[in-house]
């Protein structure tokens, strides 16, 4: 999550599930985006095994990854359609971007 944004950020939690965020941030600012699921795919970890996500994707750019990348197909998601939840800080577990990625 320190890495510039758009990068991926993916870790393995109960050493079974894969979950995806996306860094928004700068550089050294660790803030990302956890994509908790769609409409067809209900909870972070079953979205992860979903799109058999792995560690491979770690520090892969958004914007070039041929396995995982964000697309504007123009749909337009009504404010009332966007879940929310509070803000977790999760300090101590967040890697620095692997070198070279």
């Amino acid at each position: 999550m320190y890495a510039e944004g758009g990068r991926i950020y993916v870790y393995l939690i109960y050493g079974r599930y894969w979950l995806l965020n996306l860094v928004t941030g700068k550089e050294d600012e660790p803030q990302a985006v956890l994509i908790r699921g769609t409409r067809k795919v209900v909870g972070p970890g079953k979205l992860g095994k979903r799109l058999e996500l792995d560690g491979e994707l770690y520090g892969e750019d958004v914007t070039k990854s041929k396995r995982l990348w964000v697309e504007d197909k123009g749909l337009v998601v009504e404010k009332r359609e966007i879940r929310t939840s509070g803000r977790r800080k999760n300090g101590g577990l967040c890697g620095r971007p692997v070198k070279g990625k």
